[in-house]
C-alpha cells in the first residue's frame, strides 16, 4: 500500500508539472553484470515529459521505476536471490539559455531507495546547478555543483565537462562524473564510449542499515533509430572498482564481495 500511494503521489506531481508537454517518451532498460560467483540485474522503465516553453526556456520532467537484484551463487548449478532493492525516482530538469555564449541548468530529483517495503524514511533529495559555457562553434565548458550518489552515499560533488564539436559527426565530451565520445555516421545511426560514475544508497528491511554501492563503468554502446517512434539501444562494456557494503548506525560495515566484469544492456525508448 505504501508503495502505491508513493508511486500515486510521485504521478500526480509529474503529471501536473507538465500538463502542457508536448513530447513524451516512455522507455525500458534492461541491464545484466555477470561474474564469475555473482550477477547484478537491473530493470528500468519510466516516461519523460519534455516541454520547450519559449526560445530560450526547457523543462523536462521524467518519472522511473527501477529493481536491482544481487544473485549469488549457493552451489555450483545454482543461484540464490540474496538482495531486492527498488527506486522510486522523479527528475525535474530546467534550462534557460541567457545569451549565444551562457546558459543556466538547474535539476530536483526525488527518489524513494528501499529494500522490501517503501517509507518516508527512504526518501531523497538529489539534483545540482550547472552553468555552460560556449567559447565557439568547436568548443564549450560545463561547470557546477551536484548532491549526487554517484560515488555512494549521498554526498556534495563537482561537475565540469569540456565538450569538442569536432565536426558534424563527431563529438566529445570529457569530464566528471561521465565522459562521452560519440560518432554518428548518419541521422539513425549512433555509436558511442561511455564514461562513467554510478552509486546509489537504500535503507534495508532492518531499518538501521543501509546498503550502499559505487563503480565505474566503461562501455561501447550503439543507438538506432528504426523510424520517427522507435529507438533502440545496446551496451556491451566493463564495470570496476566495485565497492558494495551494508553499514550500520554504529559505523560498522560489511563488504559485499562482487569482482569486477562485463555489463551488457539493451534498451527501447518510443515516442509519443
Amino acid at each position: 500500500m505504501r508503495f502505491l500511494k508513493i508511486a500515486t503521489v510521485l504521478f500526480l506531481v509529474s503529471t501536473q508539472i507538465n500538463l502542457a508537454q508536448t513530447l513524451l517518451t516512455p522507455y525500458l532498460n534492461i541491464r545484466t553484470e555477470p561474474t564469475k560467483k555473482t550477477t547484478v540485474t537491473t530493470n528500468a522503465f519510466g516516461i519523460t515529459l519534455k516541454k520547450n516553453w519559449s526560445k530560450n526556456n526547457e523543462i523536462e520532467n521524467s518519472m522511473s521505476y527501477t529493481k536491482t537484484n544481487i544473485n549469488q551463487e549457493s552451489n555450483a548449478y545454482s543461484f540464490k536471490n540474496d538482495s531486492e532493492y527498488s527506486s522510486i525516482e522523479n527528475r525535474l530538469a530546467y534550462s534557460r539559455k541567457v545569451n549565444d555564449h551562457f546558459q543556466i541548468r538547474a535539476k530536483t530529483i526525488t527518489a524513494f531507495n528501499y529494500n522490501k517495503k517503501a517509507s518516508w524514511n527512504d526518501f531523497l533529495l538529489l539534483g545540482g546547478i550547472l552553468i555552460d559555457y560556449k567559447i565557439n562553434t568547436h568548443h564549450s565548458l560545463s561547470g557546477g555543483i551536484l548532491r549526487s550518489t554517484a560515488l555512494g552515499a549521498p554526498k556534495i560533488l563537482p561537475s565540469f565537462t569540456y565538450h569538442l564539436q569536432v565536426n558534424e559527426k563527431l563529438k566529445a565530451a570529457i569530464g566528471f562524473p561521465e565522459s562521452q565520445i560519440s560518432y554518428s555516421n548518419n541521422s539513425r545511426n549512433v555509436f558511442f564510449w561511455n564514461h562513467s560514475y554510478e552509486g546509489n544508497q537504500f535503507n534495508t528491511n532492518k531499518g538501521t542499515e543501509k546498503f550502499t554501492f559505487s563503480q565505474i563503468n566503461s562501455s561501447l554502446n550503439y543507438e538506432r533509430q528504426i523510424d520517427e517512434r522507435w529507438k533502440a539501444n545496446f551496451k556491451c562494456g566493463y564495470s570496476f572498482q566495485k565497492d558494495y557494503k551494508i553499514s550500520s548506525s554504529l559505523n560498522n560495515s560489511t563488504s559485499i564481495l562482487i569482482k569486477d566484469g562485463c555489463l551488457l544492456a539493451i534498451g527501447l525508448q518510443y515516442k509519443l
